[in-house]
């Protein structure tokens, strides 16, 4: 199995190095993957809005994972743009739950006065890394699982639920963390 990790999860669950560490070596013992689009390493990028606590945690985060890429062979990051389909299906994705945020309708929505710039540049990137993580499981449900702690709620839309939504259509398996390690046989 192909596990696919949110950015949230990381954050919230597997901050601690070595907790996270021990999780992907019992991931790559299991013979299965530890997978983190590279979305998902893009929204952990160190930045100044972050604070010196949040800067740590992504620091610690980052690093622990090139250590599991350096030294296991089932843990890596995976790419959207390295296959087609992948990209095709977040583009699909991006269009029909985030077109509200999407540069083109950000600008728009500044001009007209509907929400500020400010607001726009929080919103512009919302939610890349589940909706990664869904172009990729959709390509092969039966083959990949993810993990996310993020509840689905789409932003500006918290009535829809964009996991709900894949789960039905595609047949995608989205775990929180804790009911993932049962349903991963992840002892540690």
């Amino acid at each position: 199995m192909k596990h696919l990790f949110d950015t949230c999860t990381l954050l919230k669950e597997l901050s601690q190095p070595i907790k996270l560490l021990e999780i992907m070596k019992v991931v790559n013992k299991n013979e299965d993957s530890f997978l983190v689009p590279d979305i998902v390493m893009d929204e952990l990028e160190i930045t100044e809005k972050l604070t010196e606590e949040q800067v740590q945690q992504s620091r610690g985060i980052f690093n622990t994972l090139g250590v599991g890429f350096r030294s296991y062979n089932n843990v890596d990051t995976i790419s959207i743009n390295s296959n087609k389909k992948y990209k095709q299906e977040f583009d699909k994705i991006r269009f029909a739950h985030y077109f509200h945020v999407s540069q083109k309708e950000l600008v728009r929505r500044v001009k007209c006065g509907e929400i500020t710039r400010e607001r726009a540049n929080k919103l512009r990137n919302r939610d890349r890394g589940e909706c990664a993580c869904i172009a990729i499981a959709i390509t092969e449900p039966n083959e990949f699982i993810i993990v996310s702690e993020d509840d689905g709620k789409i932003i500006e839309y918290p009535k829809k639920n964009i996991f709900e939504i894949y789960k039905k259509s595609d047949k995608i398996k989205v775990y929180k963390y804790e009911a993932w390690q049962d349903v991963a046989r992840i002892v540690v």
